[in-house]
């Protein structure tokens, strides 16, 4: 089998969306992204968004989520703001 043709689409963040965001951080509003796309992908997305800095460098995963103590979840949330491949459940 032989691979002829690779093909990917992305999904640019709307620019009404990249200002909104921009706004609250002038009001020191915390965005969070919650989402089920790829970790590498959501970190991009991130960056397009305005959401990664200094602060916010990581993204957790749904894996990682399942594996931590109630603790280190509240200290998840308070050091990352992308959680990627989450499921419905992590939403809430």
């Amino acid at each position: 089998m032989t691979i002829i043709k690779l093909c990917t689409i992305i999904d640019y963040p709307r620019p009404e969306c990249i200002q909104a965001i921009k706004d609250t951080h002038d009001i020191s509003v915390c965005i969070a992204m919650i989402t089920r796309d790829h970790k590498d992908n959501a970190q991009a997305i991130g960056h397009m968004l305005g959401i990664v800095s200094p602060k916010y460098l990581g993204v957790c995963t749904r894996v990682e989520l399942d594996e931590m103590t109630e603790e280190q979840l509240c200290l998840a949330i308070m050091t990352n703001n992308i959680f990627a491949r989450v499921t419905p459940e992590h939403k809430i």
